[in-house]
This record gives C-alpha cells, structure tokens and sequence, in this order.
C-alpha cells in the first residue's frame, strides 16, 4: 500500500514538477538571452555614437587647424609683401 501511494505521487506530483521546472527554466534562460541581445544591441549602438562624436570632433579640429594656420600666415607676412612700402632716410 505504502509503494503504492509513492507511486501515485511520485507519478501525479513528482514528475510534473520537475517536468515544469525545466520548462520554467528554459523559458527565463530564453528571455535573459534575448535581454542580452537587445543589450548588446543597444552598446553597439553607443560605440558607434561616440565613434560619429569622435569623427565629427575630429572633422572640427582640422577645420579649426587650417583657420589657425590662415591666420597665422597672414600675420607672418612681411610689410614690403603687404603692399606697405614704408620710410625712406
């Protein structure tokens, strides 16, 4: 009687909760890999944000360069070359 009732039990109660169990377990393991998708997802996107922020500095830079260098070569030109013919003694 008594392996009877275990029987019973382990076949109405036992296996459908371990049945359960891993199906539970597999459902929350595919919803934590496709959490980890769209995270992945959403860094690959960041890294190319900064890349273009990078890029779009970088495009700024080499334009405040070559405003820098404008100036300068017109500060560096000489009084004679100017158009200024300066005093005579």
């Amino acid at each position: 009687m008594l392996t009877g009732i275990i029987a019973v039990l382990g076949i109405f109660v036992v296996c459908p909760l371990t049945i359960f169990t891993f199906l539970h377990l597999n459902k929350k393991m595919k919803v934590d890999l496709e959490k980890m998708k769209s995270q992945k997802e959403i860094l690959a996107l960041e890294i190319k944000k900064e890349q273009l922020m990078i890029d779009r500095l970088d495009l700024e830079n080499r334009m405040l360069d070559k405003k820098i260098d404008e100036i300068e070569r017109k500060s560096a030109t000489p009084p004679q070359a100017a158009g200024y013919v300066g005093s005579v003694r």
